[in-house]
């Protein structure tokens, strides 16, 4: 007689881990025969395949934060159905990317920023913003990424830390470790506090005056305090036989500016651009006046030149003038 050995393939449990995320069967995925293996926490399903047939349609897991990639079992990566080949049991893990979101940095009053980027504590790159407007900047980053923001303030300001969300930092250097989805942080600057120092050359020939409140008549200086960036203003009256020639400015930065307006009585000084201590000189000098002399009958001799005719000789309020005069008999 004639037997005929009959065989069956093997049928094997082939389980998907989410691998730290979650699946959601729909009902066709049902229909096909998959099934969670603990439906209270959706981390894994499980289906039954036939030794040496083909794989069933995976089922994309999902993980917040991320985008599913593909699963993997051993070195070897599964998308799509190919044949069942194990003769035991196997677990494919899901494999994710990071998802792509947006840190905005606000900062005003800076030179520069720098954003390192790091990944599993190793350093990356430095991160190039895509956009820079009006002190807002904006990088392109992944879920995983540790980066770390500083910055360089302009001249004449101080860094007093960061704003992440409702909380305030103290700290130079800001760390955000991980995106969880788009960030937004703000560098706090401040403006530093500057000494400003007005003096007359000589108080006897006229005076400034600040804010209505400081005057320079009794005190050759007048002293108060700015911020950086701000502008303010003063004016000056020259006394009776005298005026204003010029201010004088000296300041740690080159970009202190002035503009100059007469007022009744005087001139109004508006000042800015200073990111420093600042010292201003006002120089009053006396103005000339025209003194015409008369000459009849004499000779007048007045800076070595001899005149027997009218002159007149310009001098300056509060010289001293000397001639000497002969005069002419018969």
């Amino acid at each position: 007689k004639n037997f005929t050995a009959n065989f069956t393939a093997n049928v094997y449990n082939l389980t998907l881990n989410a691998n730290g995320g979650q699946f959601q069967l729909t009902d066709s995925d049902l229909a096909n025969g998959w099934a969670y293996v603990d439906a209270s926490t959706k981390q894994e399903i499980v289906i039954k395949v036939t030794y040496d047939t083909s794989f069933p349609v995976l089922v994309d897991a999902s993980k917040e934060y991320y985008t599913f990639a593909y699963y993997t079992y051993d070195t070897q990566r599964y998308l799509a159905p190919e044949l069942y080949t194990y003769d035991q049991d196997i677990m494919l893990y899901a494999e994710y990317v990071d998802n792509d979101y947006v840190l905005t940095v606000n900062a005003n009053n800076i030179k520069d920023i720098l954003v390192k980027a790091y990944l599993n504590g190793v350093y990356q790159e430095d991160l190039i913003a895509v956009s820079a407007n009006d002190g807002v900047y904006t990088f392109n980053v992944k879920t995983s990424l540790k980066v770390e923001i500083s910055v360089t303030v302009k001249d004449g300001y101080t860094l007093k830390g960061y704003t992440f969300g409702a909380d305030e930092f103290s700290e130079q250097i800001f760390v955000i470790d991980g995106f969880k989805g788009d960030k937004s942080v703000t560098v706090n600057v401040e403006a530093n506090t500057n000494n400003i120092k007005i003096t007359v050359n000589n108080n006897a020939y006229g005076y400034a005056q600040y804010d209505l409140s400081q005057t320079s008549e009794t005190n050759p200086e007048i002293t108060f305090t700015a911020k950086t960036d701000t502008t303010f203003t003063f004016r000056v009256y020259a006394n009776e036989g005298y005026e204003c020639d010029r201010i004088e400015i000296l300041s740690i930065n080159d970009t202190v500016t002035f503009t100059e307006t007469d007022i009744e009585g005087g001139k109004e000084y508006l000042i800015s651009g200073f990111v420093g201590d600042c010292d201003i000189t006002v120089i009053f000098t006396p103005q000339k006046v025209r003194i015409d002399f008369v000459v009849e009958n004499a000779q007048v001799t007045y800076k070595d030149v001899v005149y027997n005719n009218n002159f007149i000789a310009e001098v300056y309020v509060g010289d001293t003038i000397e001639f000497s005069l002969t005069v002419n008999y018969g």
